[in-house]
């Protein structure tokens, strides 16, 4: 037995039966070895959730590194990775609850790949860090939503009474995305601001609330956790004095 024939029967179970099926004893009763067999490849549960999804992204390539059309890089990548969560239900879940990211060798190829993108298009390392956080939690998070037990709109037009007129007018509206045409509609939103806060960049023209753009040397920090993903301010830069309640201290006249 080996590694890949866990995976195959990891797969195989989280599709029809769920990701919460996945245990030792279900792999091996489905590879038809002891359990124990399969503690000789993998430790935990966990381990192989990591390899699951390291197998599932194993087959989406990295994007080309194009400075003019790294929206186009970033819109086909993100499509991909949301078809190859699919294929395990739950993974998406479970990937989503790793922080910072999943740390998987697959996982960090194709980060590494849309970073570099985004420095290459012109982003500052602190804007491209905060792109892909936005774009990773965006891609599995919409992956999530969708596997969650369908249940039917509250929002129909017929529960809904005229108090609420405007909710009325578009409730008709709302089946009709279905769940590729919500996607697709919030990505491109997504690469829309993306892009927005590019030619700010490229301009110069940043306002007050954009970051400073960082040293190369700096690129690992920004990509370190939420406080890197911080806008500086004016407040944050320059904090007002505390007042102590008392006049201006005054000097003592020369005699």
């Amino acid at each position: 037995m080996r590694r890949e024939d866990i995976l195959a029967a990891a797969v195989g179970i989280a599709k029809t039966e769920g990701l919460s099926s996945i245990t030792m004893r279900r792999l091996a009763s489905e590879l038809g070895v002891s359990p124990m067999a399969c503690y000789w490849h993998v430790a935990n549960k966990d381990e192989i959730l990591a390899l699951l999804a390291d197998g599932v992204l194993a087959g989406v390539p990295s994007p080309e590194v194009d400075r003019e059309h790294w929206a186009e890089g970033l819109d086909t990548l993100a499509h991909q990775i949301c078809d190859a969560l699919s294929e395990a239900p739950g993974l998406a879940t479970w990937v989503l609850n790793q922080n910072p990211l999943l740390a998987t060798p697959e996982a960090l190829r194709l980060a590494e790949a849309a970073t570099s993108l985004l420095l290459k298009a012109g982003f500052d390392a602190r804007s491209a860090a905060a792109a892909f956080a936005a774009l990773y939690i965006y891609v599995t998070g919409q992956v999530h939503l969708r596997e969650r037990p369908k249940v039917p709109p509250d929002a129909s037009p017929a529960l809904l009474s005229d108090q609420y007129p405007t909710l009325i007018r578009i409730a008709g509206f709302l089946s009709e995305f279905g769940d590729g045409g919500l996607f697709d509609y919030g990505l491109a939103r997504l690469l829309e601001g993306m892009s927005h806060d590019l030619q700010r960049q490229r301009s110069g023209s940043n306002g007050a609330a954009h970051a400073p753009a960082l040293d190369p040397g700096e690129h690992d920090e920004a990509m370190s956790g939420p406080k890197a993903l911080t806008a500086e301010t004016p407040e944050t830069r320059h904090p007002p004095r505390r007042r102590t309640g008392r006049g201006p201290t005054r000097q003592p006249r020369p005699r």
